[in-house]
């Protein structure tokens, strides 16, 4: 997701400077269209993302959680090893898909420049 991102930002530069040559109106007025639906989808994967890793968020935090009642309970013993060692993974997890959340949210905002510079082209031309 974060490629195509990157590829839409990159056509869409390249379609507003021939605009700006061409200063055609029904072009910029297609490109918007084109434009603004992309960002739709680009939006809507940024919310299943975000349900992703709350999701994880919340594996994470649960098996801390039996983590420290395994250690309040028994003591901390080799039978409470496989819940720390599932935490530990569960924390990486959630660092990668946090780390990725925000390169997807920062690339996703970025788009809505783009929004602003085609329609100006449309009103000034």
């Amino acid at each position: 997701m974060d490629k195509a991102i990157l590829l839409h930002k990159k056509f869409v530069e390249d379609k507003i400077a021939e605009i700006n040559k061409t200063h055609d109106k029904k072009l910029a007025r297609e490109l918007l269209d084109y434009h603004v639906e992309m960002t739709r989808n680009f939006q809507h994967e940024r919310a299943i993302h975000l349900a992703i890793t709350l999701f994880f968020a919340g594996l994470m935090i649960g098996s801390w959680v039996l983590v420290g009642l395994f250690s309040v309970s028994i003591g901390f013993n080799v039978d409470s090893l496989p819940a720390l060692i599932m935490a530990i993974l569960l924390t990486i997890l959630e660092g990668f898909y946090i780390a990725y959340y925000y390169k997807l949210e920062n690339r996703t905002e970025k788009l809505y420049i783009l929004n602003k510079r085609i329609y100006a082209q449309i009103q000034d031309k």
